[in-house]
């Protein structure tokens, strides 16, 4: 059996990336600050967060209050997970996987809220195409740049 040789001189390659490109950082960097942002704006005031974004905050109950602070909580942990896993890869104490994972974490949540947005109005359980349409297409640009930073940070793109 042989073993594969390198010619003189040449150094090895290696497969693992060696840092994300800066455009992947500023990706990664702006989704969880995003997030986190619009987590607390939800936590602390649902009802201007709402109206921030366009949503009539006179449509919601004081119950629903409590799912848009709930919301806002998981916007919160997602968004800083994927700024921590940066944080922790930049220390050097590992982490690219860890980004990784958060990121396709952060993808999947989205495209599941696409789907339960798809669900209800498909269920009739959301009136108002406007108020859909800002939802759906909102989750599906944050699928699209969750994606993109997936790739970038990869180094597929």
């Amino acid at each position: 059996m042989s073993t594969p040789s390198t010619p003189s001189g040449a150094k090895p390659t290696t497969t693992t990336n060696p840092s994300p490109s800066p455009l992947a950082l500023g990706l990664l960097t702006t989704v969880g600050g995003i997030r986190a942002i619009f987590g607390l704006g939800c936590l602390a005031a649902p009802s201007l967060t709402l109206g921030i974004i366009g949503l009539q905050p006179s449509l919601f109950s004081s119950e629903a209050s409590l799912i848009v602070r709930q919301f806002g909580v998981r916007e919160i942990v997602i968004g800083g997970l994927l700024l921590h896993a940066e944080r922790k890869r930049q220390s050097g104490s590992g982490g690219g996987g860890e980004v990784r994972r958060a990121i396709w974490w952060n993808v999947a949540t989205d495209a599941l809220d696409a789907v339960a947005l798809l669900v209800a109005y498909a269920q009739g359980s959301m009136e108002g195409g406007m108020v859909f349409g800002k939802m759906l297409g909102t989750a599906l640009v944050m699928v699209v740049v969750g994606v993109e930073t997936g790739w970038f940070y990869a180094g597929v793109v």
